[in-house]
């Protein structure tokens, strides 16, 4: 299913032909291949630094490659492009918050990781979220 919902939120972005790079990140990124990804959407970002899909597929790729850590870095970068524009992506915006708090919460950091969850369902797109993910969000942030 997450993969589904990241391929239907970066497809339109890439299609419009930004970068060659941006559309071989989201391509390794579907394919599990995360170090790849991280690797084509870094040369992105040395083009256009504030690209928020290739700071997005860097952060969820250290997550799901267990470096929550730096993650957390290049969330909190996506988070300082937000404040200074209004991404209109409100899916992208609410991935970005959730695994910023699944990364607090992975390193027992509970406060801050239900900070992020509240603000994935409050400023973002629930829809986006699958019923697991809001249950999980629910149980441990009551």
């Amino acid at each position: 299913m997450r993969k589904l919902i990241l391929l239907l939120l970066f497809i339109p972005i890439v299609s419009i032909g930004q970068d060659n790079f941006l559309a071989k990140a989201n391509k390794e990124f579907q394919g599990n291949n995360y170090d790849k990804a991280i690797i084509y959407s870094l040369k992105v970002l040395d083009k256009t630094p504030d690209n928020a899909v290739a700071l997005s597929i860097i952060q969820l790729s250290f997550h799901f490659l267990d470096r929550f850590e730096i993650s957390i870095e290049y969330g909190d970068r996506f988070l300082l492009l937000t404040q200074n524009k209004q991404l209109e992506n409100k899916k992208l915006n609410t991935l970005v918050f959730y695994y910023q708090g699944l990364n607090y919460f992975f390193l027992k950091q509970k406060e801050e990781a239900c900070s992020f969850f509240n603000l994935a369902v409050l400023v973002g797109d629930i829809s986006v979220l699958t019923t697991k993910q809001k249950k999980s969000i629910l149980d441990n942030c009551n």
